[in-house]
């Protein structure tokens, strides 16, 4: 099942039409370079250190995340996410 936050998310896209919102609780599979280049915001709701692939993390923060027209947005718990990484 989905998470609140996703819920939330996904029905704001919908009642607004602004935005779509595609979701995943995998982000060891789905978290990568390749799948980034299909959004423009990323959103975490989770806690602690994600099982990102260090070269994914690496082009999400020097690449990706400093591109005109990207942005993150981390809910509530997002705050206690990669607390050892000074880039977070």
């Amino acid at each position: 099942p989905l998470a609140v936050s996703e819920v939330a998310m996904t029905q704001l896209g919908q009642k607004t039409g602004l935005f779509s919102v595609t979701c995943t609780q995998n982000a060891e599979a789905d978290f990568t370079k390749e799948n980034l280049q299909k959004y423009q915001v990323v959103m975490f709701y989770t806690t602690g250190d994600l099982p990102i692939a260090e070269a994914d993390r690496e082009y999400f923060f020097k690449e990706w995340l400093p591109t005109k027209g990207h942005g993150f947005i981390g809910f509530h718990s997002a705050t206690d996410t990669y607390h050892n990484d000074q880039r977070y």
